[in-house]
């Protein structure tokens, strides 16, 4: 996968080829086995080739964070976090993901940094 820093765009490999994407559209992505669904803003889901961790550090520069071991998310899609059940995180999409505890102080952290800039 490339990044385009400049025009916050990704390359994205899939089963078929390529997928160029902006990362402002993506949502979060999640492992499954040695592949990552993308989540897209659309409602649409891309299923890279990749593995998450491959992925996650190239979108980690975007303002991206593993906030569990199969679920990268984008902060700038996070509509609320809860500290119920451990810990969760809403996106725009609706979707609610569980923060593990080995990430949450991370997570946590990001999150302040990010909204004091």
């Amino acid at each position: 996968m490339n990044s385009d820093k400049l025009n916050n765009k990704v390359v994205i490999p899939t089963s078929n080829g390529l997928e160029i994407i902006h990362v402002n559209d993506i949502i979060r992505l999640q492992a499954e086995q040695s592949y990552t669904w993308i989540f897209l803003d659309d409602k649409s889901k891309i299923l890279s080739t990749l593995y998450l961790k491959k992925m996650e550090s190239i979108l980690t520069s975007f303002s991206f964070i593993r906030i569990h071991r199969t679920h990268t998310i984008n902060i700038h899609h996070i509509k609320k976090y809860l500290k119920k059940n451990g810990g969760e995180v809403h996106l725009s999409d609706g979707s609610i993901i569980g923060v593990s505890r080995r990430k949450k102080e991370a997570f946590i952290n990001l999150i302040y940094n990010s909204s004091t800039k």
